[in-house]
């Protein structure tokens, strides 16, 4: 593909926040050849944003194949689903219904009216995931986003031990290195009281699990995220 064409290509086709793209508009910044060979301290002060934002920018523009998001096969997708193994929940009916278990890489929406048993739900994912793997499990860990007060640790407590007195009868694993107070550490909940927080929550997630001092290799031992 030619440079002229590239330089042409309009900033708003780029995934770009809106917000930033709205500044780069009214400063004049339309196209790619506007600001490719621009600093970023350039673009920074020129349309009014964040160094880093303006970074990010440039490094998107001047990527070789720019042009397009990031693509995958049919055939790439199909063997990911195959390689993931799903999330079980204990109930054999429930995971007979879901092909196995929750699907992971994916969202699965819980509704039903109150009292028959949502959260209740996803507290036992919240412990099935971290399973070894012996039992079926993923030995990952998870993330619960509680924006009405329904975590209950007492009751998460019953069902850990539940599940390990399961896991060490039926496979007869010893399994000292998994008990409650592992799982419980495993756990990472965000209590959100309104839209805003949640909004943060959401946003702050990724970096979060790149810091957090428990979690070693977040996009791997991160299995399982919930939302109530």
């Amino acid at each position: 593909m030619s440079t002229s064409i590239t330089n042409s290509r309009p900033i708003c086709t780029y995934p770009i926040p809106v917000s930033i793209q709205s500044k780069l508009s009214k400063a004049g910044f339309l196209t790619t050849g506007s600001v490719v060979n621009l600093r970023p301290s350039e673009l920074s002060s020129s349309a009014e944003i964040s160094l880093e934002d303006a970074a990010d920018v440039l490094d998107l523009v001047r990527k070789p194949n720019g042009l397009f998001l990031e693509t995958k096969t049919a055939l790439e997708i199909l063997r990911e689903e195959q390689g993931n193994c799903p999330i079980v929940t204990m109930s054999q009916n429930i995971d007979n219904l879901l092909n196995g278990g929750v699907p992971l890489s994916k969202v699965t929406e819980i509704s039903g009216i109150a009292g028959v048993g949502k959260t209740q739900l996803c507290l036992q994912l919240c412990v099935t995931v971290q399973m070894p793997e012996e039992c079926g499990g993923l030995k990952g860990h998870a993330v619960f986003i509680d924006t009405e007060g329904s975590f209950n640790a007492s009751r998460l407590q019953d069902m850990s031990q539940a599940c390990i007195k399961h896991c060490r009868n039926s496979m007869n694993l010893a399994a000292e290195n998994w008990n409650f107070a592992s799982i419980t550490e495993n756990i990472f909940v965000f209590r959100c009281k309104e839209v805003t927080e949640l909004l943060s929550c959401v946003m702050i997630l990724k970096e979060f699990l790149k810091t957090h001092d428990q979690v070693d290799v977040w996009y791997y031992t991160l299995k399982l995220s919930i939302y109530s």
